[in-house]
């Protein structure tokens, strides 16, 4: 029979007792146009998107959406696939009609002035590079298509190389370069018109850490230095919260979070709020999990991760802890932790 780490299970156990958990807050969830104390409060409105709604073969794709992007800012859209954070990107550079609403881009609607869409900078989910052509001249073709003057595309494409770190790269063949790089090319050729606001679908999809991290420093350098407002969809728990300045969440066409990540994660758990998880090296029997649940705990899809609700007593972890030392379960680890946007988005998902 395997030995069980009892001693462990009563050691944290007694720990926790020492360290009330924080009650959940009794807060609603943040209504979708709540104010905040946003970084970018005092910056101006880039975008301003009013009751937006999208209809599609009579389904409501888009349902009242009301937000304002400001300049310098990066907000970062989250939600499952067919969420509408695709429909939402195009309405925003005027590639949908909207049903009713309105989305103004520096005050003009881009489904009518083409001078509103030059203002948009649209980086697509897939590489869409020349492969043949060197960096440059690579931007310098998005900058002539973008309606520049070969001078002009010229100038303007040196001032993006060097904003996106590229100056070293610029006479590379776009088809040696890495996947990282190549994703970095591809947000620059998103601002060789010289955008206010630049969309971002999935800009780090399928690119190793490295990588990543080197997307993540020219974005923030772009919303700092330079002053553009960046909306990005992303389906990353850690990269929203590395990047996001304002962050959406969206669920069947609806908004159903706005604001700082930390100020949603504090209204709904409170500023203390944490819960242990305990993970198996095996999932339990029926009746083990039936024991589990009973006492308010939660499993992962594979049934290998159990978690607590935060709460005000250690009570209900300390259950969790006794019934893992008690029961003939295989323990490979147990954690602290505290609520992060994946706990938001589960919980507001779990009853829009």
């Amino acid at each position: 029979m395997q030995t069980r780490p009892r001693g462990s299970f009563l050691l944290l156990r007694d720990r926790l007792a020492d360290a009330p958990l924080a009650e959940p807050s009794p807060i609603a969830n943040p209504a979708p146009n709540s104010t905040f104390d946003e970084p970018g409060a005092h910056s101006p409105v880039v975008a301003t998107v009013r009751d937006a709604t999208v209809r599609l073969g009579g389904k409501a794709v888009l349902q009242r959406i009301s937000l304002n992007v400001r300049a310098g800012e990066i907000s970062v859209l989250l939600g499952p696939n067919g969420a509408g954070k695709t429909t939402l990107m195009r309405a925003l550079y005027g590639g949908i009609s909207l049903s009713t609403g309105s989305i103004l881009i520096a005050g003009m609607d881009p489904r009518r002035e083409s001078k509103a869409r030059r203002r948009i900078g649209f980086v697509p989910q897939e590489v869409a590079l020349y492969p043949r052509l060197t960096v440059r001249e690579n931007l310098e073709t998005f900058a002539v298509l973008a309606g520049l003057r070969r001078r002009e595309a010229r100038l303007r494409v040196s001032k993006v190389l060097d904003t996106a770190g590229l100056s070293e790269a610029e006479n590379r063949l776009v088809a040696v370069l890495s996947g990282g790089m190549q994703r970095r090319v591809n947000i620059a050729c998103g601002l060789v018109g010289a955008p206010s606001l630049l969309l971002l679908d999935e800009p780090t999809v399928g690119v190793d850490i490295e990588a990543r991290h080197a997307v993540h420093a020219t974005l923030r350098h772009l919303a700092s230095a330079s002053g553009i407002a960046l909306l990005l969809t992303t389906h990353d728990f850690e990269e929203a919260g590395l990047l996001a300045d304002r962050l959406l969440i969206l669920h069947r066409g609806k908004l159903l979070a706005d604001g700082r990540p930390r100020d949603l994660i504090e209204s709904r758990y409170g500023s203390g709020a944490r819960w242990v998880e305990a993970e198996l090296l095996e999932p339990p029997s029926v009746d083990d999990a039936d024991v589990l649940r009973g006492a308010g705990y939660e499993a992962s899809a594979d049934g290998l991760i159990w978690s607590s609700r935060p709460c005000s007593q250690v009570t209900g972890a300390a259950v969790l802890l006794e019934e893992l030392g008690t029961r003939a379960l295989r323990l490979r680890e147990v954690r602290i932790r505290q609520p992060g946007l994946d706990a938001v988005y589960r919980d507001l998902l779990k009853v829009a």
